[in-house]
């Protein structure tokens, strides 16, 4: 016998008397694998530092779409002259934008400061970033405490800077309401 007819066997099928050939030296086939839930890495805790491009590590230095793209002097500048004067108020109108609201004073502005890590999260759900069901310890801990990184990590994954930056344009000329009717903190 050749060394090709050693590896096949075959089997009698007794049930209807036919036979099989069988292949040693293939392996069975392989089911297709499930697309994993997570697209990033993460840790126990759901800390998700390290999202998909382009928000990439959370203590990346890329600037890119809210200084500009590329990166340039004038937009860097607005984009820091903005945040540094206001957050507050740029955070809290790009929260109500992620919850389908009108910005109210209550809702999103008073209660931003406590609200980081829902904010964190509402980016992360927006942009399919990890399990949305978990994470809510590391989303905290991450906004509370590495504030600047994880707030340059959603800002990078914001396609139009304008969502943010051009929140003055969007809220002039409208009346402020002091408290929206639903109080709600996470997009589903």
């Amino acid at each position: 016998m050749s060394d090709s007819e050693d590896n096949v066997i075959e089997i009698d099928n007794e049930e209807n008397g036919t036979s099989v050939e069988e292949n040693n030296n293939e392996s069975p086939p392989k089911e297709p694998k499930e697309k994993p839930i997570l697209e990033t890495s993460e840790d126990s805790a759901g800390f998700y530092c390290t999202w998909k491009s382009p928000g990439n590590e959370c203590w990346s230095v890329d600037c890119e779409p809210c200084c500009g793209s590329p990166c340039n002097g004038g937009d860097g500048l607005r984009c820091f002259l903005c945040f540094m004067c206001c957050y507050l108020c740029i955070g809290s109108y790009h929260y109500s934008q992620q919850l389908n609201q009108d910005c109210a004073i209550v809702n999103h502005f008073c209660l931003f400061p406590l609200c980081l890590a829902c904010y964190r999260r509402n980016s992360r759900v927006e942009f399919g970033i990890g399990n949305t069901d978990e994470g809510f310890i590391g989303d905290y801990v991450m906004a509370n405490f590495c504030c600047l990184c994880s707030l340059g990590q959603q800002l990078r994954m914001e396609p139009d800077p304008e969502k943010y930056l051009g929140w003055y344009k969007e809220i002039s000329g409208k009346p402020i309401k002091l408290i929206d009717d639903e109080m709600k903190f996470y997009i589903k």
